[in-house]
């Protein structure tokens, strides 16, 4: 389910120095050249090797600049246990503690003087992506970034639509719900890749409404051909393989018209 769709955080790989002397310097901003060594170096946590991957679950490997040794956040923190989360608007990786509660990110301070037009454009975007879709805030940013505004524009409209990130978590999970079977885990697992926070992913699963996902799981039957389904096991006399009803509607299968379309 990981794979579906894009997530913010999925597609940045944050490092985060674990080796070599660390000492006091102000925060930059920008890019500059650097010699990157590969050295197949690997990581072992208490005798028991890491295997080292992505939010893909693609190996990335460690590497050395100038004598100190990056890893990557993502991997590090999920073999010790911890959430990952990316906060666009603050560029901070967020590590927590499973169950830990996690507030809705803080809204940039309010900028001075008058709005943009960039800012004005991206505001009245992200108000009719979220009309239509949900969003997480990390998401939002990232689609109106995807459509061509710039950061501090993108950031301005999703600070200022006036989306409650829980509530939008829980429209996304219900969005999933009416399509296709999650577990309670795997929806929590879901919402994050979307970019949501542990604490709204846990929202978002707590408060959908599980009619449908009953409804998914009703037994159905599939032709042998793989291209109908029935809700009557006798209908038209055939053989029919038992699945569910959320599987038929993921692989698109047409209903009976006489059993399930009468």
């Amino acid at each position: 389910m990981k794979g579906q769709l894009k997530g913010f955080i999925s597609g940045v790989l944050v490092t985060l120095l674990l080796l070599g002397s660390m000492g006091t310097a102000m925060a930059a901003v920008g890019s500059k050249p650097a010699n990157l060594e590969y050295n197949d170096i690997k990581v072992t946590l208490d005798g028991t090797p890491i295997n080292l991957v992505d939010a893909a679950g693609n190996t990335v490997e460690p590497f050395i600049i100038s004598g100190t040794t990056y890893l990557p956040v993502r991997a590090v923190a999920g073999a010790l246990g911890l959430d990952v989360n990316w906060d666009a608007a603050t560029k901070t990786v967020i590590l927590t503690r499973p169950g830990s509660a996690q507030p809705n990110p803080a809204p940039s301070p309010a900028p001075t003087g008058t709005p943009t037009m960039g800012q004005k454009n991206a505001l009245e975007q992200a108000k009719r992506y979220l009309s239509i879709s949900a969003f997480s805030y990390s998401g939002l940013i990232d689609q109106l970034k995807y459509e061509g505004y710039t950061t501090e524009e993108a950031t301005y409209g999703a600070d200022n639509c006036g989306a409650d990130w829980n509530e939008q978590a829980a429209k996304k999970a219900q969005q999933y719900i009416n399509t296709m079977s999650f577990s309670r885990q795997g929806l929590i697992d879901q919402l994050k890749y979307e970019g949501f926070t542990q604490a709204q992913a846990e929202y978002g699963a707590s408060n959908v409404s599980t009619e449908e996902q009953d409804e998914l799981q009703r037994t159905i039957y599939i032709t042998k051909t793989g291209k109908r389904y029935h809700y009557d096991s006798s209908c038209n006399g055939g053989t029919y393989i038992p699945s569910t009803l959320g599987e038929a509607l993921r692989r698109g299968l047409t209903p009976c018209d006489k059993c399930v379309l009468k």
